[in-house]
C-alpha cells in the first residue's frame, strides 16, 4: 500500500523539472533520487544510493536500509513490480543507443507493461507519465526493481527532527561560508555565515568556476540580497526549485537586423522533400559517435541542395566510450562532410546534456574541425548546458546555436520564432548565433513535427562562418 508521501509525490511530480545529482540536466536518474528524498523524511539520497553510478547500475548500488531489491524472472509474468516500485531497465550494450540503462517511479503495472513517472533527458522534458514495455528498444530489458521499505518503529527519543528544507533553502556545511558581494572569488565578503546554519535564498547566478580540488567544481552560486554563496558549500548541493538571477546582459535581444529561418534534420525526417519545404537553410546530420554515418545525409543533401538553400552539417558527439576520443569523432565527421562541403557551408557539433566528456573535449572537436574545413563550426546545446557548465574557452572561438523551448511542445505553425520568445538567457559571452526554438514546428510539405531554427543574420554573415572557397 502506497503511503501519503508516495502518493503526494506521483501527483505533483508530473511537470517538475529535478537536477538532485547536479550531472547532465534533468535526467532518468534524477527521478528516484527526488523520489526517495520526499518519501524518506529526514533522508538524502547519498544515503540511499551511496554509489549511485548510472541508472543501470542503481539496482545494485543501494543501501538495504532504505530499499529491497527484486531481479526480474522473465520466465515468471506473474512477477509484476507495485506501484511506488523503482524500475531499472538494463540498457543497450556497449555501443549501443544507451548503455547507460533507464530508471523510472512505477504508477502502474501490468504483465504487458509499467505506467512510470520520468523525464525525458535527451530533450530536457521535465517529469511526466509515459507507459513502457519490460524490453524497449531505446531502455533494453527490465533488469529488476527496487521497493522502498519503511520502518514501522516508533521515531527514538530526543528533540523532533527539524521541519523539511523549504524548496529555497539550503543547510551550510561543517564550516563557516563566505558570503560575497558578488559571484566571483575575490569579491568582497560581506557576512560569515555560520556552519549548519540554514539559509534561505533568491536564487541562483552564474560566476567563477569554484573548484573543491578533490573533483567536484561549479560555477553557480546562491543568491539574497546581501551577496552570492558557492553552492558546494552547501546541502543539498543542487539549484532544484531556485530561480536563475544571471544576468541576461550577454543575451541578444534579435529584435531588429536581420535572420535566416530554417530546420535541421537527420534520419527521423527521412522521405521529407527538404527542396520545397519553406525554409532559408537546413542543417543536417551527418555523423554520430565513431562508427554512425547518418543515411539519409545525401538524400536530405540532394534535397536542400535542390531548393536553393543554405546548408550545414552537424555531428552528434557520443563521447562516452574509450574509443570514442576527439580525434576518432573528428575524423568520422570530416570523411563524411569534407567532400560534401561547398562554399558557406556551415558545420557544427551536437553536444547533448547526457554527454559524460566536458568542455575541453567539445572544444579540441571544433578547433579540429576548424582546421579539416576551414570553416568557423558552432556548437549546439540546451539552456541548461550552457549555463551551468564553464565554456570560458570555447565561447571565445566558435558560436553558439542555442535549444531552448519557451513554448514547451506546443505546435507553432511556421517559422515564427518571435512567437516563442526571443529573449533567452544565456551566459555566453556573444550570445546565440542560432536558436532552435521548438521540437513541435509544422511547416507545409511535412505531416509531423519539425525542428525549427533562426540564424541572427544575413545570407553574408552565414557565409562567413561557413567553409571558404576552394583553393582560398
Amino acid at each position: 500500500m502506497l503511503t501519503e508521501f508516495q502518493r503526494s509525490w506521483m501527483e505533483n511530480a508530473p511537470g517538475q523539472k529535478v537536477d538532485r545529482d547536479f550531472v547532465g540536466g534533468f535526467q532518468c536518474v534524477d527521478v528516484p533520487k527526488n523520489y526517495v528524498q520526499h518519501i524518506f523524511a529526514d533522508t538524502r539520497w547519498q544515503q540511499v544510493w551511496p554509489g549511485a553510478g548510472n541508472a543501470r547500475d542503481m539496482l545494485f548500488t543501494f543501501s538495504p536500509d532504505f530499499l529491497i531489491q527484486i531481479l526480474n524472472d522473465s520466465s515468471d509474468p506473474s512477477q509484476i513490480p507495485l506501484p511506488g516500485d523503482i524500475v531499472v531497465w538494463d540498457g543497450t550494450g556497449v555501443g549501443g543507443p544507451n548503455p547507460f540503462g533507464h530508471i523510472a517511479v512505477c504508477v502502474d503495472a501490468d504483465i504487458n507493461g509499467v505506467d512510470v513517472i520520468q523525464p525525458d533527458g535527451f530533450q530536457q522534458v521535465p517529469m511526466f507519465r509515459a507507459r513502457l514495455g519490460y524490453t524497449n528498444v531505446g531502455t533494453g530489458a527490465v533488469s529488476g526493481w527496487l521497493r522502498p521499505f519503511f520502518d514501522p518503529a516508533p521515531p527514538p527519543p530526543g528533540p523532533p527532527p527539524a521541519a523539511p528544507l523549504a524548496a529555497n533553502e539550503r543547510v551550510a556545511g561543517p564550516t563557516e561560508v563566505n558570503q560575497r558581494s558578488a559571484p566571483q572569488i575575490g569579491a568582497p565578503v560581506v557576512r560569515m555565515i555560520p556552519a549548519g546554519s540554514r539559509e534561505t535564498w533568491s536564487g541562483f547566478a552564474r560566476g567563477d568556476l569554484v573548484d573543491l580540488g578533490n573533483g567536484t567544481e561549479s560555477p553557480l552560486w546562491f543568491a539574497d540580497s546581501l551577496g552570492f554563496a558557492s553552492m558546494l558549500f552547501f546541502d543539498p548541493t543542487n539549484v532544484d526549485g531556485l530561480p536563475d538571477l544571471t544576468p541576461v546582459t550577454n543575451a541578444p535581444e534579435h529584435t531588429d537586423g536581420p535572420i535566416l529561418t530554417g530546420i535541421d534534420v537527420s534520419e527521423h525526417q527521412a522521405g521529407a522533400d527538404l527542396s520545397s519545404l519553406p525554409s532559408d537553410f537546413v542543417l543536417i546530420k551527418a555523423t554520430e559517435g565513431v562508427d554512425f554515418r547518418d543515411p539519409n545525409l545525401l538524400d536530405h543533401l540532394e534535397g536542400a541542395r535542390a531548393g536553393g538553400k543554405k546548408v550545414g552539417f552537424y555531428h552528434l558527439a557520443r563521447a562516452d566510450t574509450p574509443e570514442n576520443t576527439v580525434e576518432a569523432e573528428a575524423r568520422t565527421f570530416l570523411g563524411a562532410a569534407r567532400t560534401l562541403l561547398r562554399a558557406g557551408d556551415l558545420v557544427a557539433l551536437d553536444w547533448e546534456p547526457v554527454n559524460p566528456a566536458g568542455p575541453e573535449w567539445a572544444f579540441e572537436w571544433l578547433a579540429a574541425v576548424r582546421t579539416g574545413t576551414g570553416a568557423t563550426p558552432l556548437i549546439y546545446m540546451n539552456q541548461d548546458s550552457v549555463n551551468t557548465r564553464v565554456w570560458s574557452r570555447v565561447e571565445q572561438d566558435f558560436p553558439l546555436w542555442m535549444a531552448a523551448y519557451p513554448l514547451g511542445r506546443r505546435a507553432i505553425e511556421g517559422h515564427s520564432p518571435s512567437t516563442a520568445g526571443p529573449k533567452i538567457r544565456t551566459s555566453w559571452a556573444a550570445g546565440f548565433r542560432a536558436w532552435q526554438y521548438t521540437a513541435s514546428g509544422r511547416l507545409p510539405g511535412y505531416d509531423g513535427d519539425l525542428l525549427l531554427d533562426v540564424f541572427y543574420g544575413a545570407a553574408s554573415d552565414w557565409d562567413s562562418l561557413g567553409a571558404p572557397l576552394r583553393g582560398r
